[in-house]
C-alpha cells in the first residue's frame, strides 16, 4: 500500500487503525488510499475520511460525500450526506437528514428516525419508504413498493403505485387508492369513496367476499347462506295467514277509497277556485284608467294556469286630489271578485 509516496505494509491493519482514531485536536484527517492487487490492473482511487473534531467517529466514502455535525454518521457514495447523529446515507446523492435516519439508494431522502430504501425513495419524520420512488411524505407514514405514496400522517400504502392520501388511511394492493380519513382499500385497483369505509374494489371493478362465516352480532356481515335461510323461513308462512291479511287489506282499501276520492275531488275544486281568484285579481289590476277625465271606465282580462277572468272597473274624480275606484271580475270557475278603493293626494 502507498500513501502519498510512503510505503505501508498491512492494508487491513491500516484501515482498522484509521477506524479507531478519535480526533481530538485536528480539524480534519484525510487519507487517499490507492489500492492495487498484485498481478492485476490498478483499481481507481477511493477517498476515505474520518472527520469532525467535535464529534465521535464519522465515516464518509465517495466524491463530495460528507457528514455534518453529529456522532457515528456514515455516508457512502458520491455526494452522499448525513446530518444529525447515528445517520446513514448509502448511495449516490443519498441524504440522511436527521438523527437515526437511514437513506439507502440513489437520490434517497430521509428525515429524523425515517427509513428510505430504494432509488429516489423519500421518508419523512418517523416514516418508512421502501421501493424505488416510494414516498412516505408525512410524519409516521409508511410506503412499501415501487412508486407507493403515503401522503398523510399515519397513512400506509403497500403495493406498486399504491396511494394513501388521507389521515390514517390504508391502501393495500397494486394501484390501490385510499383517499378518505380512516378508509381502507384492499386489492389491486381498489378505491375508497367515503370516510371510515373498507373497499375491496371500485366502480366497474367489483369483487366477491368469499369464505365468510355467518354473522352472530348485530353489526356482523351476513353471508348468502343466512340470507337463503331467512328467505325459506318467510316462505313457510301459512297461506291462510296471507289470505287473511289480504282480505283485511282489501276491506280497508274499499273503506277508504270512497273517502279518498271525495277528498281528492274537494281538493281539485278548491285548487280550481284558487286559480280563478288569482286570475280575477290579475284582471282587475290590469284595468287601465285615464287621469285627465272626471269619470273613466276600463276593461281587463287575465289567465292563471287553468283559469280565465275578465274585469270591468270605473274611476271617478271627486276633487283634483281625490279619486274613487270600483271594479268587479268574473272567472270561468264560477268565481266573482269585487273591489273598491279611494285615493287622496297632496
Amino acid at each position: 500500500m502507498t500513501v502519498y509516496g510512503s510505503s505501508l505494509n498491512g492494508t487491513e491493519d491500516y484501515i482498522m487503525s484509521l477506524a479507531r482514531i478519535r480526533i481530538a485536536s485536528l480539524s480534519c484527517f484525510c487519507s487517499v488510499i490507492p489500492l492495487a492487487i498484485a498481478s492485476a490492473a490498478p483499481l481507481p482511487t477511493v477517498a476515505l475520511s474520518a472527520i469532525n473534531t467535535r464529534s465521535e467517529l464519522n465515516l464518509h466514502l465517495g466524491n463530495n460525500s460528507g457528514c455534518g455535525q453529529g456522532d457515528y454518521n456514515t455516508a457512502l457514495g458520491s455526494s452522499s450526506r448525513t446530518h444529525g447523529s447515528a445517520a446513514s446515507a448509502i448511495g449516490a446523492d443519498a441524504d440522511a437528514d436527521g438523527t437515526n435516519s437511514v437513506a439507502i439508494g440513489s437520490a434517497s431522502r430521509s428525515q429524523q428516525s425515517g427509513l428510505a430504501i430504494g432509488a429516489a425513495s423519500h421518508a419523512a419524520l418517523h416514516a418508512s419508504a421502501l421501493g424505488a420512488g416510494a414516498h412516505a411524505s408525512a410524519d409516521n407514514s409508511i410506503a412499501v413498493g415501487d412508486d407507493a405514496q403515503a401522503n398523510a400522517p399515519y397513512a400506509t400504502a403497500i403495493g406498486v403505485s399504491g396511494h394513501a392520501s388521507a389521515y390514517n388511511s390504508l391502501a393495500l394492493g397494486s394501484a390501490s387508492q385510499a383517499d378518505n380519513i380512516n378508509s381502507v382499500a384492499i386489492g389491486a385497483n381498489s378505491r375508497t369513496n367515503r370516510a371510515n369505509s373498507v373497499s375491496i374494489g371500485a366502480a366497474g371493478n367489483h369483487r366477491q367476499l368469499t369464505d365468510l362465516s355467518a354473522g352472530t352480532q348485530a353489526s356482523d356481515a351476513v353471508n348468502v347462506a343466512q340470507m337463503s335461510n331467512s328467505h325459506r323461513a318467510m316462505m313457510t308462512i301459512e297461506h291462510d295467514d296471507i289470505r287473511s291479511a289480504n282480505t283485511r287489506i282489501d276491506h280497508l282499501g274499499k273503506l277508504f277509497s270512497g273517502q279518498i276520492a271525495h277528498l281528492q275531488q274537494q281538493m281539485t275544486q278548491q285548487h280550481n277556485q284558487s286559480n280563478g281568484g288569482i286570475a280575477s285579481v290579475a284582471a282587475m289590476a290590469d284595468i287601465p284608467y285615464t287621469n285627465q277625465q272626471t269619470f273613466s271606465t276600463g276593461l281587463g282580462v287575465a289567465n292563471y294556469r287553468n283559469a280565465n277572468a275578465v274585469a270591468i272597473g270605473a274611476q271617478y274624480r271627486l276633487t283634483p286630489r281625490t279619486d274613487i275606484r270600483l271594479a268587479s271580475a268574473w272567472d270561468n270557475r264560477d268565481g266573482e271578485v269585487i273591489g273598491a278603493g279611494i285615493a287622496y293626494g297632496w
